[in-house]
């Protein structure tokens, strides 16, 4: 962040706010039919029949890096690799924050989108404007 400050101005930073529970949720219900690539989610998009690809019938895998564990994993990397940079951010008072968590009518992939783009645009659009 320092690095790049010095060769441009960063005038916005955004981040999307999503509780790990959350995310690890979200990724660990997602399952694949590795022949085809196919990808379920049980939460928005589960198979017609639990475990198999609904136009094959083989056996749905859960890729290890899906796997929760794993997801923990790499989100307690993550957190700390960009923390310093929420907080360098935040300090130079060009940090805004969007939630991305589920809500109950927004459980639907494209609902879950549509929402956070409603509340991120115009914040985007305001830092736009001459």
């Amino acid at each position: 962040a320092e690095a790049l400050g010095r060769s441009m101005s960063v005038d916005m930073a955004l981040n999307l706010a999503v509780p790990n529970q959350e995310i690890v949720k979200r990724i660990s219900s997602r399952w694949v039919h590795p022949a085809s690539g196919r990808t379920y989610a049980y939460d928005y998009n589960p198979p017609k029949v639990e475990g198999k690809d609904d136009e094959t019938g083989e056996d749905l895998v859960q890729r290890d890096d899906d796997k929760p564990e794993a997801v923990t994993a790499r989100l307690e990397g993550y957190d700390k690799s960009t923390r310093p940079l929420l907080d360098f951010y935040k300090a130079k008072g060009v940090l805004a924050e969007f939630d991305g968590s589920d809500h109950p009518d927004l459980v639907a992939k494209d609902k879950r989108s549509d929402a956070i783009y409603k509340s991120l645009k115009p914040y985007v659009d305001t830092k736009f404007k001459k």
